[in-house]
């Protein structure tokens, strides 16, 4: 790589839009510029205190003008980098959402890759005499000592040694020139290592100490089992795998190591909570219907266009979508592409992967904000390492680090989740499209009910529109029967459920068979208001209507902002004694239905009963197996 350039422009990943521009910073003769390049992370001083920020870095210059630059601190791993293409990606949400460069860097790049800054001290001993620190101030004497004969320190070590006041004499002696302050990103912590068990020695030494006597005689069961496990393996064991095979425990272990028969080396490992969906794989040939092969045809056309194409899949409700789309990611990964697929919001998750993990396996990712940060991270690692081709997820999937992108499928493209209400403000489409025009891929976009924009893009010609108007297997849909609950009401029906909807239920119940009951409304009841004055309980913060729970003893909620209180006895405006409890949510239908259903067991999924890790995929799991009626 080159690196014939002394100077870098960066952008601030923590500043305002308003200060949010290109920086000059010199590199000093400690840094190897081999080290950077566009899209490097680096640590510089700003402003008039020189407060320490993450920058990344837009550009290198081979001279420049500007007087009094500052320097560059410290560079991140190179692994952690931006690609040009993701770089070029977070210039553009810039210009076409007026984010500032920080806000996108931190929606691609996982919050774990931003390190922590390690400030350390380098003391030079030759100073000792030049400077005549033998008659100086006892403690700053101690301080010196203690580093030059070290070398290197970081705070935190000099701190536990002499106090936090130890930063004043740090201070004091840099002025002297005694020491010089440097910084050092750290590793990621969210990298997780596993710990394996290897023979130290070689193995005839090892059979010969366990058939040793006397003193050197390895007697302990535990410790004899290890050690035959390890002869026998003739390689590496990852700790746990051998404490389970041979009962034994770390004590035994660390008493080897001790002895130095054996050693412990660390590695990384990778999470892949999802890989138990690869369990079951299906190589099977995908077979379409006449219907379903015309779809695939024209999808493949623009795909073999090997540009930049977009084709709206409007395929009615049970046509076979899938199907396509599974044909279509089939060839685009055995041409060595990668292929990101995108559903609009985590409970479709599990469903997703079902399907696609049993037939792509370990190559197959997963992105949704549902997951840990280490979850997150290593997921981004297996991508950026091309570990991963198909990546599946929520809306920030189509930011997943694939560096051959042949196809992106945007499922339900008509769903407002695709929207981000949050910095950078982008349509997943968009985004979508960029990164399309950068790797010459297709971009599908399916649904049954396609977005007003989307298919008037497809009339006019700027996408490709592929219908699909069959059914598969000649399927047709449910009828369905609308209740005016007004009618319910004046039969004296004060439930929320009617009565058509009541004996649907107990036919479905005695059938054995399951029921689903939606209702777009969490919570117990959605308004409380005086029966006398009509004060209705409010969001102090957003003027929005809170929401009665009924669990934890009973509390209002704003489903915006999270406000929480305590339910009135009384009207705070007038003193009423009678308020109101109006409405219903989730949590009131699952408490009619136990009384309509007494027998029955019933789950109830909605934002308060999924909000622990891996809740959706539980949830309905327990459905799927019949646990739930």
């Amino acid at each position: 790589m080159e690196s014939n350039f002394g100077y870098v422009k960066v952008h601030l990943l923590d500043c305002p839009y308003h200060i949010d521009n290109g920086y000059t910073y010199y590199l000093p003769a400690d840094i190897d510029a081999s080290r950077i390049r566009r899209g490097s992370f680096v640590a510089v001083p700003f402003g008039n205190s020189n407060r320490i920020s993450y920058a990344v870095v837009t550009d290198t210059v081979g001279d420049c003008e500007l007087k009094n630059t500052k320097p560059v601190l410290a560079v991140s791993d190179d692994r952690f980098s931006l690609t040009d293409e993701m770089l070029g990606l977070c210039l553009f949400l810039k210009e076409y959402t007026l984010c500032s460069i920080g806000d996108a860097v931190r929606a691609l790049i996982p919050s774990a890759v931003f390190s922590m800054l390690c400030e350390y001290y380098v003391f030079d001993r030759e100073k000792e005499a030049e400077l005549g620190l033998r008659g100086i101030d006892g403690v700053l004497r101690d301080v010196f000592a203690f580093g030059a004969e070290r070398g290197r320190l970081s705070v935190t070590e000099l701190v536990s040694k002499f106090g936090s006041g130890v930063k004043r004499q740090l201070v004091a002696l840099e002025k002297l020139g005694a020491l010089e302050k440097k910084y050092e990103f750290e590793m990621p912590t969210n990298i997780r290592y596993t710990r394996h068990a290897y023979l130290a020695v070689e193995p005839e030494e090892a059979t010969a100490a366990l058939g040793a006597t006397g003193r050197s005689a390895i007697r302990a069961p535990g410790q004899r089992a290890i050690l035959e496990a390890l002869v026998a393996e003739g390689d590496s064991v990852e700790t746990g795998e051998l404490f389970e095979r041979t009962g034994a425990g770390k004590p035994q272990l660390d008493a080897l190591v001790k002895r130095s028969l054996v050693a412990i080396r660390l590695e990384e490992s990778l999470r892949t909570p999802y890989l138990k969906y690869a369990s079951g794989r299906d190589r099977s040939e995908i077979a379409l219907t006449r219907a379903q092969s015309a779809a695939y045809e024209a999808l493949s056309e623009e795909y073999d266009k090997r540009r930049a194409a977009a084709a709206l899949l409007f395929g009615i409700t049970g046509s076979g979508k899938t199907k396509v789309m599974m044909k279509l990611i089939d060839r685009v990964i055995a041409e060595g592409r990668g292929v990101i697929v995108m559903v609009p919001e985590i409970a479709l998750t599990p469903q997703t992967l079902g399907i696609f993990c049993s037939r792509y396996g370990e190559r197959v990712a997963v992105i949704h904000s549902s997951l840990s940060a280490g979850e997150r991270f290593d997921a981004w690692r297996r991508i950026a390492e091309g570990k991963a081709n198909l990546v599946i997820g929520t809306r920030s999937a189509v930011f997943a680090p694939l560096r051959n992108i042949g196809l992106i499928i945007i499922d339900e493209e008509h769903e407002h989740t695709y929207k981000s209400d949050t910095n950078p403000k982008y349509r997943t489409v968009d985004v979508a499209s960029y990164r399309a025009g950068v790797h010459g891929s297709l971009v599908v976009l399916a649904s049954a009910t396609p977005s007003i924009e989307s298919m008037y893009k497809a009339k006019k010609g700027s996408y490709r529109l592929v219908e699909l108007r069959e059914r598969y297997g000649g399927a047709v849909l449910p009828e369905v029967d609308v209740v005016d609950m007004r009618e319910e009401l004046r039969s004296g029906n004060m439930s929320p459920i009617s009565r058509p909807l009541y004996e649907a239920l107990v036919e479905n119940y005695e059938y054995e068979q399951q029921s689903v009951v939606f209702l777009n409304r969490r919570g117990f009841n959605n308004i409380v208001s005086c029966r006398s004055c009509g004060w209705t309980a409010t969001c102090p913060r957003c003027s929005l209507s809170l929401t009665y729970h009924a669990d934890r003893g009973g509390y209002l909620l704003c489903h915006c902002c999270g406000h929480r209180e305590a339910p009135p006895r009384a009207c705070p405006e007038c003193g009423y004694d009678n308020v109101a409890f109006l409405g219903f949510g989730t949590q009131k239908i699952e408490s009619e239905l136990a009384i309509t259903l007494p027998d029955a067991k019933i789950l109830r999924m909605d934002a308060d009963t999924t909000a622990s890790k891996d809740s959706h995929d539980r949830l309905l799991g327990d459905f799927r197996a019949g646990e739930s009626d």
